[in-house]
């Protein structure tokens, strides 16, 4: 049996996001792009003042709406970091780890109870994914009038990249867009296989794959099952358009996978499993408990967010791992592009320390937030289907 979706508009609209949040939340994210191209003195007290005002502001202006789970929510965050900073110690920054955490929390905030601006995060995105082109192009080219731009680790502009996306495609969710643009993911994928990082290629393909289907299914529920004649009209530019992408992928991707990582070492990482299985050395039942810091960590790193979430919040890591199946658990019944999304940063996580005292705080706990609003979330004809798990 199959279930159709019915165009309707909401019988409530919400309220729009104070412009003045609208400009400081970008200015936020931007200048943490900025930072990873060009040190900025003091940055952390900063992006902290920053961050701070946002949720300040949010806070005022949405506290009629906020429920005390929104509150719940955002104390457990910074308490887990608090706590993440005395296991630590000097290892890691409060005050950024802090911004991150706060600015996602405002940016969760208002997606919810207010509405975006459908351009705000679609300039972020251009601005970043112009940066890592320029920063990639500066190091291909080997330009001297940019020379301040060889240092930049390509895979952190990437990563602020892939979030601002996310951010962008959530936004238009919201706003009611439920066909994504797939320029966004293209463009993604292009400069993630440009920034030759494996874990940013595999994430905006997958990612690329996920917003290609959606358009599918949209286009299979409003014009193909619908009757339309819609594929009998453009069924000639769209046989073009297909064998276009199909020559320009043959002869971009093996261009591109010669150049990449996966050129050199494909899915193995010998530096990564040992640092793995370093930590997993160190790692006792008491270190389990209360969280330690590696002895490599500040000359290697950790290899992804999980050990490092473990390291930082010891047993209290349980909080973020329940909130990620949580988040799944209540998102794919609801929307497919949310669901995807916190599918595709976990996974993002087991390649990258992206969480916590990271940027990764930025999509994640929006996802958080959405999940545990998301009856609140509106969907053409979502009331007029079966639940999820009675269609099987």
């Amino acid at each position: 049996m199959k279930y159709r979706l019915l165009m309707q508009e909401p019988e409530t609209t919400l309220p729009s996001t104070p412009l003045l949040l609208q400009v400081l939340l970008p200015s936020y994210l931007l200048l943490l792009l900025l930072d990873i191209i060009f040190t900025i003195p003091n940055i952390a007290i900063i992006s902290f003042a920053l961050a701070s005002l946002c949720t300040i502001i949010t806070v005022a202006t949405q506290r009629k709406a906020m429920e005390l789970v929104d509150y719940l929510i955002g104390g457990t965050l910074v308490l887990l970091l608090i706590y993440g900073k005395v296991t630590q110690g000097q290892g890691v920054s409060l005050l950024s780890g802090l911004g991150y955490t706060l600015a996602g929390f405002s940016i969760g905030i208002l997606l919810v109870y207010s509405r975006w601006s459908r351009k705000t995060f679609r300039i972020f995105f251009i601005v970043s994914s112009a940066l890592l082109a320029v920063a990639v192009w500066t190091i291909m080219t080997d330009l001297p009038t940019l020379s301040g731009i060889k240092k930049a680790p390509l895979t952190y502009i990437a990563s602020i990249m892939f979030l601002g996306e996310g951010l962008l495609y959530i936004s238009d969710f919201y706003n009611k867009r439920y066909r994504p643009a797939i320029w966004p993911a293209i463009v993604s994928a292009v400069l993630s296989y440009c920034a030759r990082g494996r874990a940013a290629i595999i994430i905006s393909m997958l990612f690329l794959v996920v917003i290609v289907i959606i358009n599918i299914r949209f286009i299979a529920y409003y014009y193909v099952d619908s009757g339309t004649h819609w594929l009998k009209y453009y069924r000639l530019p769209l046989l073009l358009a297909l064998i276009m992408i199909i020559i320009a992928l043959a002869l971009l991707v093996p261009h591109l996978y010669r150049y990449s990582q996966f050129g050199k070492l494909g899915f193995t990482n010998t530096g990564r499993l040992s640092a793995a299985t370093r930590f997993l050395d160190e790692l006792t039942p008491k270190k389990l408990l209360s969280g330690f810091t590696p002895s490599f960590l500040a000359s290697r790193g950790l290899p992804n967010s999980y050990l490092w979430m473990i390291a930082a919040f010891g047993i209290f890591a349980a909080i973020p791992f329940l909130a990620i199946l949580f988040s799944l658990y209540r998102l794919l019944p609801t929307s497919m592009l949310l669901f995807s999304l916190m599918v595709i940063l976990s996974a993002y996580f087991l390649g990258e320390m992206l969480y916590p005292f990271r940027y990764g705080d930025i999509l994640f706990v929006p996802l958080i937030i959405s999940a545990f609003h998301s009856d609140r979330i509106y969907i053409p004809g979502k009331h007029d289907e079966p639940p999820f798990w009675d269609r099987y």
